[in-house]
């Protein structure tokens, strides 16, 4: 798991496929991961590549996590935005206060 934290300190988030990996040099199941995970209080957000880049009819950008519309128009430059996190995208409030 120290292998785990030290990517999470790192980067402040965990990816799909770093899950995997672990897993695989664990020879655990990646299930069994999420759950031990999860079980510590720690939430899984398994986003899909392409995903990330969810726009409302409307210009304003929809969170990666919930899809709920934000407040933040897809013409904001991302250095510039609230609740934006690198790797994951743009989040709404509550989602980004969940992380």
């Amino acid at each position: 798991m120290s292998l785990l934290k030290g990517k999470f300190q790192q980067q402040g988030y965990l990816t799909r496929e770093q899950l995997k990996e672990y897993a695989k040099i664990q020879n655990i199941s990646y299930q069994l991961v999420k759950k031990v995970l999860s079980d510590l209080g720690i939430k899984i957000y398994d986003i899909k590549p392409g995903e990330r880049t969810n726009k409302t009819d409307k210009g304003y950008e929809k969170c990666v996590l919930c899809g709920k519309k934000t407040e933040i128009k897809s013409s904001h430059p991302i250095s510039d935005r609230d609740y934006y996190e690198k790797g994951v995208g743009q989040l709404c409030r509550e989602c980004y206060q969940d992380l």
